[in-house]
């Protein structure tokens, strides 16, 4: 019989705090396969939030900041082990675009709204352009950004992106 061969390994992910994180890892070998994630070298465990930390399918539901972290499983047969690559997993905060000081996407111009506050953006933060807002739609990039991930919702409010910063990351456009 053979020991674990992983096929294929768990991907790593940006998402919002209080969504849901599912990591996967494909692996063949002797039966029976036994799975151990793990978050920066420690074990999981299921609770009320993480579920599969022994399967080959890891859920974690409405993570937060504290969830982030390199994870990775180990399987084992009895035949020998094999450990996946490491899947970063980064969790970010919204922030929704108000635009209304100025059309200015900065890091220092109050146009996003965080947790019912005024807010400048914070890099690696979520961002959301949504029909809440209460000034410009028209959104000038004036630096280099890196938001955690972009979620464009909306019908009502045409969003016009334009200026001589850049958005880089790892982050997703939903």
């Amino acid at each position: 019989s053979q020991p674990p061969v992983i096929l294929t390994n768990p991907q790593s992910a940006s998402i919002l705090v209080g969504s849901s994180a599912y990591l996967n890892v494909v692996a063949v070998g002797g039966l029976p396969l036994s799975y151990q994630w793990q978050v920066n070298g420690t074990n999981l465990s299921d609770n009320g939030r993480i579920t599969g930390s022994q399967s080959s399918t890891l859920t974690l539901t409405n993570v937060g900041t504290g969830d982030a972290g390199d994870y990775k499983v180990v399987i084992t047969n009895l035949y020998g082990a094999a450990t996946s690559s490491v899947a970063g997993l980064v969790i970010g905060l919204a922030e929704v675009w108000s635009g209304v000081v100025s059309g200015n996407w900065d890091t220092n111009t109050l146009n996003w709204w965080s947790s019912g506050s005024p807010a400048a953006y914070g890099q690696g933060n979520w961002v959301i352009f949504d029909d809440t807002l209460s000034g410009t739609a028209s959104v000038v990039l004036t630096t280099a950004l890196a938001p955690g991930g972009i979620i464009l919702s909306n019908s009502l409010s045409n969003y016009l992106f334009s200026g001589s910063g850049s958005l880089t990351g790892r982050g997703g456009l939903v």
